[in-house]
């Protein structure tokens, strides 16, 4: 769906809570959330900002994971590999990928640990610190 000119992906979850979480992660909020749930797709819904809030929680700086994981993708859309029907990583497994590149480097700029993410996928060792 289109809104004035921006790509939108709008997701509906009904869920039977007396409350609505401020954070879908951690333990004030765990698997117990999808007890209950009407069908598969409700609970599929509820994974995507889960995971999101898990990252999130996981990341020791979100500022340079959030930069960092634009200009992955926008590296990967432009070469033609941000596609999992095409068999390349998706918007999660980009995300997991950076994820991670920012535990192992938290203190690095998101220059920094994009060129550590570049020779982590090479094989080569991360950036000088």
């Amino acid at each position: 769906m289109r809104f004035r000119g921006v790509q939108v992906d709008l997701v509906y979850a009904g869920v039977c809570l007396p409350w609505c979480p401020t954070t879908w992660s951690g333990p004030q909020c765990d698997r117990s959330v999808l007890r209950g749930l009407d069908d598969l797709a409700t609970a599929r819904s509820l994974n995507g900002i889960r995971v999101a809030d898990e990252i999130l929680r996981l990341v020791p700086e979100t500022a340079v994971f959030r930069t960092m994981l634009r200009c992955v993708k926008h590296w990967a859309k432009a070469r033609g590999v941000y596609s999992n029907v095409a068999g390349f990583l998706g918007g999660i497994g980009w995300a997991i990928l950076v994820a991670r590149m920012c535990q192992l480097y938290p203190n690095t700029s998101p220059a920094c640990c994009s060129r550590a993410s570049s020779a982590a996928l090479r094989g080569g060792s991360g950036p000088a610190r």
